[in-house]
């Protein structure tokens, strides 16, 4: 993937030549995400933070790298906005999924379970409204962000269109309410511990 993205900048370019280090530096990231959710899984096999640990590392590369690449593309001579951002795509796609992995992390540190059964709704709807959005953010035409270029895969459905920016807006409070939520289940259960 980080040689894939790379590999799509035009060669010769100075901003392009920042790339390598900056995709080292999420590869290290991801690579110590995954190594602690090994360590977690070794130790404990029925620990589900391990996994999604190991999660982590591909959503942290792909939406940084992603945006990374696309954001040294705009600059880069010769870019077609209209034709030419697959990284930009890759950044936007996998941006909502990875704060659902790491909801999941905090609402489930540190045992990986859940605090109570109550939660299990939480966690549905956590995940219905980043599905929801993540797709609709993968086919809704127009510009992928500030300063990146159009979807390459924007379907032209005027209720797509019209739905969009609802949806957006309910991903957007989803990830602010779970992240919320994730640290009033880790406060609740240092009061319980106490």
């Amino acid at each position: 993937m980080v040689i894939a993205m790379a590999g799509s900048l035009p060669e010769g370019d100075p901003e392009a030549a920042r790339l390598p280090f900056v995709l080292a530096l999420l590869s290290l990231t991801a690579l110590a995400f995954a190594v602690v959710g090994a360590v977690v899984l070794i130790r404990r096999p029925d620990n589900q933070i391990g996994w999604l640990l190991i999660a982590a590392g591909p959503t942290i590369i792909l939406t940084f790298g992603g945006f990374v690449a696309a954001g040294i593309k705009t600059v880069s001579p010769g870019w077609d906005p209209a034709r030419d951002d697959w990284p930009g795509w890759i950044g936007s796609v996998a941006f909502y999924p990875m704060f659902l992995v790491f909801a999941q992390i905090v609402i489930r540190f540190p045992d990986g379970r859940l605090p109570s059964p109550r939660w299990r709704w939480v966690t549905r709807v956590f995940v219905t409204a980043m599905i929801a959005v993540t797709l609709v953010s993968a086919v809704t035409p127009g510009s992928l962000g500030d300063d990146l270029g159009a979807n390459p895969l924007g379907l032209e459905i005027d209720l797509l269109e019209r739905l969009a920016p609802a949806i957006y807006a309910l991903g957007s409070a989803a990830v602010i309410s779970a992240m919320a939520l994730g640290v009033i289940a880790m406060v609740a259960r240092f009061r319980r511990a106490r």
